[in-house]
């Protein structure tokens, strides 16, 4: 039996053409809205497998981000000290490396102890690879009598990761002793050294801003105003605004941190001072040693103190 191609019509096999529209009847006698339907099916089926390819792809794809994301949070955080290079000596530089650390470092959020002694003028310069960096610094103990232990301490993320690290000086013999650290915390160091040590630094900032404009102003972000600091200080700027007196901050140096509490820390710090006095600007270099007592407030660790004040020495300008 065949089948009208243009009004599907059914026609007997001998017949040429359709009683019903005339349409000449041929061996291709496949209706044409048959022959739609099926490239209709067609295409369905290919739209159809194209989608759950693509559903396919996508789902292994975030499978896969997830997976490495899953990876790398999984991954130890920690600081390497690769090197310790003392040809310079006495200028010193320690080669490290940041492993699984988002941010980079900066130099103020760093310190160096050598034997307990906070380290100045920290320079940090890029290092051969990436997350690699190096820390120079001139030691504050030239002698070459004895081994050096370095601890260096710096926040990343929100983290404390720190490391040490042990050498000779360069009369004795060049070598240096690695000690494995693949924490983030030694049993030596405090956790709130960095914090109390930058707690000092901005002190000391803002002191010399509020005794050279006297303003008592300066001072308030750096105090605990829990403590008896704002009444000395308001005395202390009206006596220096009556003598004329300037102050100029030279130089300084932590010399020690010791800890009273979880939330409170005496810091013995060197301070040396070019100062003038009155109208005819006289002067003088003069060096003292300061003890303050540091305390942890809603926001940081602030000075809430000055314990002791002890004059070292006192040289006139002529």
């Amino acid at each position: 039996m065949k089948y009208c191609k243009k009004c599907g019509n059914e026609v007997s096999d001998n017949i040429k053409f359709c009683p019903k529209c005339g349409e000449l009847i041929n061996s291709n006698n496949t209706p044409n809205n048959i022959v739609n339907k099926k490239r209709k099916i067609g295409l369905k089926i290919a739209l159809i497998s194209v989608i759950l390819i693509l559903i396919f792809s996508v789902s292994a794809g975030v499978a896969y981000i997830k997976q490495n994301a899953s990876h790398k949070d999984d991954a130890t955080k920690n600081m390497e000290i690769l090197n310790v290079d003392i040809d310079k000596y006495p200028e010193v530089t320690v080669s490290i490396k940041i492993n699984n650390y988002a941010n980079k470092i900066n130099v103020k959020n760093i310190t160096i102890k050598e034997n307990d002694a906070f380290q100045k003028d920290l320079k940090l310069s890029d290092g051969v690879n990436d997350n690699e960096y190096a820390i120079s610094y001139k030691t504050s103990d030239e002698s070459t009598s004895s081994e050096k232990n370095i601890k260096i301490a710096c926040t990343l993320d929100n983290d404390e990761v720190t490391a040490e690290y042990s050498y000779t000086p360069p009369e004795k013999k060049q070598t240096v002793d690695k000690k494995s650290n693949s924490s983030n915390s030694v049993n030596t160091y405090d956790n709130n050294e960095i914090k109390v040590k930058n707690s000092i630094e901005d002190y000391e900032s803002a002191y010399i801003r509020m005794i050279n404009s006297k303003n008592i102003d300066y001072i308030k972000g750096s105090i605990d105003l829990s403590g008896g600091l704002i009444s000395e200080f308001t005395s202390l700027i009206k006596n220096y605004s009556e003598q004329q007196i300037e102050e100029e901050l030279v130089s300084h140096k932590i010399e020690d941190i010791k800890k009273i509490s979880n939330s409170e820390y005496q810091v013995t710090v060197y301070e040396k001072y070019y100062i003038s006095y009155g109208k005819n600007k006289t002067s003088s270099y003069t060096d003292f040693r300061d003890t303050y007592v540091v305390r942890s407030t809603a926001s940081d660790f602030k000075v809430y103190s000055i314990k002791d004040v002890v004059q070292i020495s006192s040289k006139t300008n002529p």
